[in-house]
């Protein structure tokens, strides 16, 4: 128990902890996700829900129309998370729920005109905020950053997808 801990840690030990954690890029990582989603929460006033504009984002890059089952695996999100979710779009008007072909139990989620509205008004949100982010960088260091990015990303997906 860490109240009975009689012995004070050396400044030597702090120290050696200090630098392991700085030096381990998955915490530098998480650190520069929740800093950036921290600054667009203050940004942007918590006008962003990220789990909502991610999922729109999902069905838009797909055609604007979708299986549920499908935007949960591409947003690699549980059944029960990925209901809860299209739910909640449908009841704000986002996306619409309907049956498609002859199967009419085979359910689609596509977006609305309100979706539509609401993604071009984060997309104007996000890129002001993002021209402030960006200009800390030299134009090589954004391309580096984007680059790096999108690896990790297909590579995080496709690792991430072996325990679905």
């Amino acid at each position: 128990m860490a109240g009975n801990i009689k012995q004070k840690l050396k400044s030597s030990e702090i120290k050696q902890l200090t630098e392991e954690i700085s030096t381990t890029n998955l915490f530098i990582l998480a650190g520069l996700a929740d800093v950036i989603k921290r600054y667009i929460d203050i940004r942007l006033k918590d006008e962003v829900s990220w789990n909502k504009t991610f999922a729109l984002i999902v069905l838009t890059v797909n055609g604007g129309s979708i299986t549920p089952g499908e935007l949960g695996r591409l947003m690699l999100r549980s059944k029960e998370n990925t209901t809860k979710m299209v739910n909640g779009l449908v009841e704000e008007g986002l996306v619409k729920r309907y049956r498609r072909g002859k199967d009419r139990r085979s359910v689609q989620v596509r977006l609305t005109d309100n979706g539509y509205g609401y993604m071009k008004k984060i997309i104007r949100d996000i890129e002001n905020e993002e021209k402030k982010v960006i200009s800390m960088l030299n134009p090589e260091d954004n391309r580096t950053l984007q680059n790096i990015s999108i690896k990790l990303i297909k590579k995080l997906r496709t690792e991430i997808s072996k325990y679905d």
